[in-house]
């Protein structure tokens, strides 16, 4: 078999009209020829053809030199740029490829831009100051932390908001109970916006109340990440679709769409209701949460339920994502329900993602372990920090913050657990305690600092939440609320297993070896 070659035609001996060289012609191979033929037997130079993968190489070549000053003139970290230069130079045919699907910070333009528009028209009716309160109902603000509540403010997140009510869920039959009442006693709307929607028991338990709202003329509105929710077929919300429900799934992967970056997914949790009641946390619409799937190991996390003026903040952010799928602007004002008092938590929303100029979550983490004067408590499924988080974790540690992270025995994706171990000298060495909860799957994302706030939301504490996932968290600055986190922390402390730094070091070669490379992953675990 003959390699496949581009013929260079060279000399005065053009072909005929047709582009082929007459048959029994002398032109094509003879001593006098003025072309080279393209029959393979009779031997074409080397000097004069070029392969296709010679030509396929040169593209890629150019390709990756377009890429490398892409790179240079991009705002990454110095390590960052030089592992991705190397990569195009030493490798191109797997580098190149990479980098057009990974690699790049641009997002669309259109995506900023429509960002910004809705974040502009979902704050019409809330007015941006600090200190922001409602009306005839002052904020003390010996009850917060002031630098992280004017952070999350600058970083583009809410205002501050009183007068709320915030309830724990621990677990998931708690939650999902909680979420099936409020959609049957919704009147006008309810949005919810998932990153895993499973067809399953619980699948089928919200699908049939959101069927039953549909009927009786509420607006179901339902977002469901498309790579989180590959397994969700439409079909399966039939009954919803039928009474008039609207689904949309956020960034589909297509060929049409790789510009958009596919690794940039929607991991919030949101579900709000009439803008009376919303939701917000780590637990996904899935069975793995339930005893009837899991007898002995039900996944263990934690979700809230606010009642009050946060969950205005808590619909802006939803109808942004939903701006984002569908280009529809939500905006109205039953979209967003007048404030009503409904307790004495101060909460604030912050969500972050790709079209945000700043990593808000990251920034508020780093912000909050920094404020800490006692202790600080974080339960995460994935444990790879940033630089920036691990630097605030180990400072906290030195200055004598007691640090505790609860993280799993046995996580549901084995390179990136492989991957926070590899963080575990530098968390240990500086005085940090770790701790492995087990058996069950640890899925909660919480922080809590100095039995005064905390953070509970989407987001894991990994280099993906923080950098490349559309994510959302509430902080509650509230006593009450951050001591029965801290109580369900320290249950979850009780049956989990500390990590001693001594044995720690003595695992393995091939088990450091593996955690180490697992490490290089960490930009896109």
């Amino acid at each position: 078999m003959y390699p496949l070659r581009l013929a260079v035609i060279a000399g005065t001996g053009a072909p005929g009209a047709s582009g082929r060289v007459p048959e029994g012609s002398g032109s094509a191979a003879g001593p006098g020829g003025g072309g080279l033929g393209l029959r393979p037997e009779q031997g074409a130079r080397t000097g004069d053809t070029v392969t296709v993968w010679e030509v396929i190489l040169a593209v890629l070549l150019l390709l990756g030199v377009q890429a490398a000053l892409g790179i240079v003139m991009e705002r990454r970290s110095p390590v960052a740029t030089w592992a991705w230069l190397l990569i195009l130079t030493l490798i191109p045919v797997v580098g190149v490829p990479l980098y057009l699907l990974f690699g790049r910070t641009t997002i669309k333009r259109k995506i900023r831009l429509g960002a910004s528009a809705a974040r502009q028209l979902g704050r019409e009716g809330l007015p941006l100051e600090f200190p922001p309160s409602m009306v005839g109902a002052a904020i003390d603000l010996d009850r917060i932390e002031v630098g992280t509540a004017r952070l999350a403010v600058g970083l583009g997140g809410t205002l501050l908001r009183a007068c709320n009510r915030v309830d724990v869920l621990q677990d998931g039959p708690e939650t999902f109970a909680a979420l099936v009442q409020a959609i049957r006693e919704a009147t006008h709307y309810v949005h919810l916006e998932f990153f895993i929607f499973s067809p399953g028991g619980i699948g089928a338990r919200l699908r049939d109340a959101l069927a039953e709202a549909a009927g009786r003329g509420v607006e179901v509105r339902m977002l469901f990440d498309a790579f989180g929710s590959f397994r969700l077929p439409a079909a399966y919300l039939a009954p919803v679709l039928e009474r008039g429900g609207r689904l949309e799934f956020f960034a589909p992967v297509r060929f049409s769409r790789l510009r958009r970056r596919p690794d940039f997914r929607n991991h919030r949790k949101i579900l709000v209701v009439d803008g009376r009641v919303g939701f917000v946390g780590g637990i996904n619409v899935m069975d793995e949460y339930v005893a009837d799937v899991r007898p002995d190991t039900p996944w263990r996390d934690t979700h809230l339920r606010v009642v009050g003026p946060i969950v205005q903040d808590l619909e802006r952010v939803l109808n942004e994502s939903w701006f984002l799928a569908t280009d529809e602007v939500l905006a109205e004002p039953r979209h967003f329900g007048a404030p009503a008092p409904a307790g004495d938590a101060l909460a604030q929303v912050v969500a972050s993602g790709p079209d945000n100029e700043w990593p808000a979550i990251e920034k508020i983490y780093t912000s909050a372990i920094f404020a800490a004067r006692r202790n600080i408590h974080i339960a995460t499924p994935y444990l790879v920090p940033t630089d920036a988080v691990l630097s605030a974790l180990a400072s906290a540690a030195l200055r004598g913050v007691t640090v505790q992270v609860l993280v799993p025995c046995r996580g549901d994706h084995t390179l990136v657990q492989w991957a926070g171990r590899s963080y575990y000298p530098e968390l240990l060495e500086a005085g940090v305690r770790v701790f492995e909860f087990g058996p069950r799957i640890m899925h909660a994302k919480v922080l809590t600092v100095d039995g005064r706030f905390n953070l509970v939301g989407t987001a894991n504490l990994d280099i993906r939440s923080f950098r490349l996932n559309y994510e959302v968290g509430m902080i509650v600055y509230d006593r009450a609320v951050t001591a029965e986190l801290d109580a369900a922390l320290a249950r979850d402390v009780a049956q989990s297993h500390e990590v001693e730094i001594e044995a720690f070091r003595k695992r393995p070669y091939l088990q450091r070896f593996r955690e180490n490379t697992a490490r290089l992953f960490s930009p896109v675990l």
